[in-house]
Order: C-alpha cells, then sequence, then structure tokens
C-alpha cells in the first residue's frame, strides 16, 4: 500500500502520533476531567459542602455555604447589597451586614422579593474554569 519509498515518513508519522500526540491528548483530557465530578460539579466545592455541612446547618449557614462554591468565585460584588439590607431591617430579619460576594447578593435580592433592573440582573453567572 505504502510505497518502499515512503514506509520510512509513514513509520515517523505513526510513531510520532503515538508517543507524542496521544499521550498529550489523554494528559490533557485526564487534568480536565479531575478537577470535576461526574456531575460538574467542582472537587473544591464538594469539599467546602462536605466540611460546612451537618445536621445542625442554619438556613442562614446554608447560604452562605451555597454561595462559596467555587464556581462563583470570579462573580464581582454587586450594587444591590444596601436595597436588600433596607428590605431586611423592614422586615427585622437578622442577616450579614457585609455582602459578600455577587452570588449571596442576588440569592439574598431573591429571598426577599427585591426587584432587580435588567443591568443589575445581567451577567449574573459566569462560572470559573
Amino acid at each position: 500500500m505504502v510505497s518502499a519509498e515512503n514506509k520510512k515518513y509513514v513509520m515517523a508519522i505513526y510513531i510520532l502520533m503515538f508517543v507524542l500526540v496521544l499521550p498529550l491528548v489523554v494528559q490533557k483530557w485526564w487534568n480536565r476531567s479531575k478537577k470535576v465530578t461526574k456531575d460538574g460539579i467542582s472537587h473544591q466545592t464538594m469539599a467546602i459542602f462536605y466540611k460546612g455541612l451537618s445536621e445542625t446547618t442554619t438556613i442562614w449557614e446554608l447560604i452562605q455555604l451555597v454561595t462559596s462554591a467555587v464556581e462563583f468565585r470570579n462573580m464581582k460584588a454587586a450594587t444591590i447589597w444596601p436595597r436588600v439590607l433596607r428590605v431586611a431591617d423592614q422586615l427585622s430579619l437578622d442577616i450579614p451586614q457585609d455582602g459578600g460576594n455577587r452570588a449571596f447578593e442576588l440569592l439574598w435580592a431573591h429571598l426577599l422579593r427585591v426587584k432587580l433592573n435588567a443591568k443589575e440582573k445581567a451577567g449574573t453567572f459566569h462560572p470559573a474554569d
């Protein structure tokens, strides 16, 4: 099938494919796949949840725990926290005074039914790579 003069080139290509390219492709796939579980959740997030959840976890601790997920780390803090605090004060709720990250603020805004405009809702989720 391969002419005698091209045998060496074909063998060199096969050797390069099996010795260099295939291991590099498998290594890249393996490194990417070991960062997340089969459900697509970061192993770091699973560790946070495993260590933080207990039978005595309160709803406030649960909200803080869920919003501390690694996937939310690159979300910038929102500008809605003062409005969330105002609604919480009107309802006599004791919630943390510092907003934390954007996921935490948006979750509280949702729970307290604070109306957000389109600009405040835009780009609310940017998962970490």
